[in-house]
């Protein structure tokens, strides 16, 4: 029975969208009238932006394209882990390398990403949890020490995804 339900929530991510995958998520908080959501995706070895979109009354949406850049994948794994940040409306951050640290931002998925998966992906030893993604976007939950002490990841619907204004980087899922 839980392998049908994974299905079921994997096809709940896709979108008819020209292939471009849509996030329609919410922030927790006091979050501004309206604002930018941008998605910072997490190599092992560098942070990358890429996708924007906008929120407005405590909601959000992002639309990415069918696939992120290179740049954004984990190294050697046709995986790449998108974290939505919330940042002000009149700020700018350039697609491609960043320090998250660096960017000014108002709010931070702590529990929630974007997982990509390119459909050869092979089985990655030290991230088990990428095996239980289907190929393409799904949006993910992060199970705290689930992994052997370090965090993981698993399917959740795509209106869960949450950013948490004010949240703090060591708050964020450390799955690496």
């Amino acid at each position: 029975m839980r392998p049908l339900l994974l299905i079921a929530l994997a096809a709940c991510t896709s979108t008819a969208n020209g292939g471009k995958f849509n996030v329609d998520g919410n922030i927790s908080g006091s979050a501004p009238p309206t604002g930018k959501v941008v998605f910072v995706w997490d190599t092992r070895s560098q942070q990358y932006k890429w996708g924007e979109g906008t929120s407005t009354a405590g909601n959000f949406t992002v639309t990415l394209d069918p696939s992120p850049p290179k740049d954004a994948f984990i190294a050697m794994t046709g995986d790449a882990v998108g974290i939505p940040v919330l940042i002000d409306n009149s700020q700018t951050i350039a697609d491609g390398p960043v320090t998250l640290g660096s960017v000014a931002r108002l709010g931070i998925a702590t529990d929630y990403a974007v997982i990509y998966k390119t459909s050869t992906v092979e089985d990655v030893p030290d991230l088990p949890w990428v095996k239980t993604f289907g190929a393409s976007y799904s949006c993910a939950m992060c199970v705290r020490g689930g992994n052997g002490g370090k965090d993981s990841w698993q399917l959740t619907p795509c209106a869960n995804v949450q950013i948490v204004v004010g949240g703090a980087d060591a708050s964020v899922c450390n799955w690496k």
